[in-house]
């Protein structure tokens, strides 16, 4: 029989097809990876802190909750402090009554005076006397003068003694507006984001921090590419984040900003770190903090065949 010669040469020919097509394949994989590096990043963002406006026990609200997206304004909770010391009120108050005592009995002294006064005065217009050389004034001119006397002195006495008591009212009512405000108090959201931490201690000192949130205006896209990639500031990024692809901006290097993120991540050697904020109307990543997306560098513009195999790898 007569050998086939031509089932070699046809699988010959297959093989170096599929050889062709897989060195192409990786080709075009190693083109894409190359133009288009891709790498993961953390939904990331600055930690704003929400202090406790007095001492006490904190009683946590529903908005205060880890977890919970916030608005600016928001009450996470309240302090309430059953130890406050209302001795300086009780001062204030006994105070108050000392002088609303002598305020009273001044102006009954002063009433009284003024009857006296009036009756002196009255029995002098009723009774003129005829002047006798060398006779003595009558003794009630002279009382008449004393009274008149008594009645001045009396009047600043008692516009001294209302100056006072408004003075004590005005401090009471600081003074219980100051208890009522130790006594209970809200803690409010300063900035609209995620509540990220509630302290441990629920035993508040004024001025400890009670609840972290992350800045919703803060959040970002936190991660690294290779060191000699030409990203710059506002080159586009496209990213993947759960079944959403959204794309993304590079920003300017700020140490601060860095420095005030709330997750701290790991950079590869041979790479730099990059922030990116997603484009307006996007996702709202303040819901998707600590995830982790996928990131694609596109600014660079790749080529079509670039473009087709990252979606493969994207």
């Amino acid at each position: 029989p007569t050998a086939d010669l031509s089932r070699p040469s046809r699988t010959l020919r297959w093989s170096l097809a599929a050889a062709g097509i897989a060195l192409a394949a990786a080709w075009a994989w190693l083109s894409a990876a190359a133009a288009v590096p891709i790498c993961d990043a953390v939904v990331n963002g600055q930690v704003v802190e929400v202090t406790a406006p007095i001492s006490g026990q904190l009683v946590i609200s529903d908005k205060g909750v880890v977890g919970t997206l916030v608005r600016s304004g928001d009450v996470l909770g309240t302090i309430r402090n059953q130890e406050i010391d209302p001795s300086h009120r009780d001062r204030l108050t006994n105070s108050r009554s000392a002088n609303e005592n002598r305020l009273r009995s001044t102006e009954e002294s002063l009433r009284r005076a003024q009857l006296e006064h009036d009756l002196v005065t009255r029995e002098l217009s009723s009774q003129p006397l005829a002047p006798v050389p060398g006779a003595a004034p009558d003794p009630r001119l002279r009382l008449r003068d004393e009274i008149a006397i008594r009645l001045v002195e009396l009047g600043i006495v008692r516009d001294d003694l209302r100056l006072r008591q408004a003075e004590v009212e005005a401090e009471l009512a600081r003074e219980q507006r100051r208890l009522d405000e130790q006594r209970a108090q809200e803690v409010v959201a300063s900035r609209s984001g995620l509540v990220y931490r509630v302290s441990s201690d629920l035993n508040m000192a004024a001025g400890k921090v009670a609840f972290s949130i992350i800045d919703e205006a803060t959040i970002v896209l936190d991660g690294a590419i290779p060191a000699e990639h030409p990203l710059q500031a506002r080159e586009t990024v496209a990213v993947r984040l759960g079944g959403t692809v959204f794309t993304a901006q590079m920003l300017e290097d700020d140490p601060y900003v860095l420095r005030d993120l709330a997750r701290d991540i790991a950079v590869p050697s041979g790479h730099r770190r990059i922030l990116m904020k997603s484009d307006s109307g996007a996702i709202q990543l303040a819901q998707q903090f600590g995830a982790t997306a996928r990131v694609a560098v596109t600014g660079n513009q790749p080529g079509l065949l670039s473009r087709l195999t990252l979606q493969l790898r994207f």
